[in-house]
């Protein structure tokens, strides 16, 4: 969509003169593109009904992570009230709802950008009025309503998902470069020292202030979320090093031996967050790695794997649920106290948490 938007700036303002080579020559470039944006269109949804066909001819199911197990089977009534939601997100993050993450003096500088980004959008529309034709005015109304419709295009493929933060911050990207395009044209078609002159450079100021401030912020914002979670690992990599030193300590156990860690602190948080340094501001920020993340039943037994040496016992979510279930688990006390370790059915269990 912004390649498309481009092409559109780059068109030359229509002549006045209802005929002439100038005028059929701007003509046939607006049919240009249109052909061009139908050949996206088209072009993408082959290219999704590939990709779900190979999911399906392969065996392999996309796996149920806020909605996404839902792409393609979605009815015609969801599918109206998820495209009003995607135009809706993108307004919701840069204006009236944004994230956690963006609090403070982003917020204020995206609310800013988006207002001087109207602005422009305005002035070239109406008062310079550099697109004339019902054609060139028809493609720069709706290419900026597909623009916003791409930005939250994964509420539309999901249309249960309810949150996307990581997929928002590169829309976010996708506004500040439409922020640089329109920019470029400002100056052009009427005369006048304050048009020509004076507004174009308070709104190209403006511009180059918005993005280089929020450049910075999320910049900031991304050193703090790295940092944040590199805490994170370390608490977690600590926490899993003094389970296993407890399980070391139970009669009979040797490496190699068959051992299950149980326990889920949903929606407690693990005794390891007693300060959770940001935690709450970083809540809305998906991929973020925390430690009740790396603690949770399904991504421990990896981070054990990987990070800590050992081999755990591979239990589905409905088989660790069971074992949780049973008797002479629910008699055992929760690590660190003595007793935190088991052996069931053959298999070191620690219990870690409720």
């Amino acid at each position: 969509m912004l390649c498309l938007i481009l092409d559109v700036l780059q068109l030359e303002p229509a002549p006045d003169a209802p005929e002439g080579s100038a005028r059929k020559a701007r003509k046939d470039a607006e049919l240009a593109i249109i052909k061009r944006g139908v050949f996206y269109v088209v072009f993408l949804g082959i290219s999704m009904a590939a990709y779900l066909i190979s999911l399906k001819v392969a065996g392999y199911e996309i796996t149920d992570y806020k909605g996404m197990d839902s792409i393609g089977e979605t009815s015609a009534g969801q599918l109206v009230y998820a495209i009003l939601r995607a135009l809706h997100r993108p307004i919701q993050y840069f204006v009236t709802r944004p994230a956690n993450y963006l609090a403070g003096s982003l917020t204020k500088w995206n609310r800013i950008g988006t207002v001087v980004f109207l602005v422009i959008l305005i002035d070239l529309f109406l008062v310079r009025k550099l697109f004339k034709s019902a054609l060139s005015i028809l493609l720069w109304v709706g290419l900026w309503g597909f623009f916003l419709l791409a930005l939250g295009l994964v509420y539309v493929m999901a249309p249960t998902i309810d949150h996307a933060s990581t997929v928002m911050t590169f829309s976010f990207v996708c506004f500040y470069f439409a922020m640089l395009a329109v920019t470029e044209r400002l100056g052009e078609g009427i005369s006048g020292s304050f048009w020509q002159g004076v507004l174009p450079g308070v709104l190209t100021f403006l511009v180059a202030l918005t993005l280089a401030l929020t450049s910075y912020h999320q910049y900031r914002l991304a050193n703090d979320a790295y940092y944040r979670s590199q805490v994170a690992e370390l608490r977690v990599r600590q926490f899993l090093n003094r389970v296993m030193t407890k399980a070391e300590e139970a009669p009979g156990y040797d490496y190699g031996e068959p051992l299950l860690i149980l326990g889920n602190y949903y929606p407690e948080k693990p005794p390891i967050m007693y300060r959770d340094m940001d935690s709450v501001r970083y809540s809305d920020l998906e991929g973020l790695a925390m430690e009740d993340g790396l603690l949770s039943q399904g991504v421990r037994p990896n981070y054990l794997r990987n990070v800590i040496g050992i081999n755990p016992v591979i239990y589905s979510v409905e088989q660790a649920e069971e074992m949780m279930q049973r008797p002479e688990y629910l008699e055992m006390p929760i690590f660190p106290a003595d007793g935190c370790v088991k052996v069931i059915d053959g298999i070191y269990v620690v219990r870690i948490a409720e």
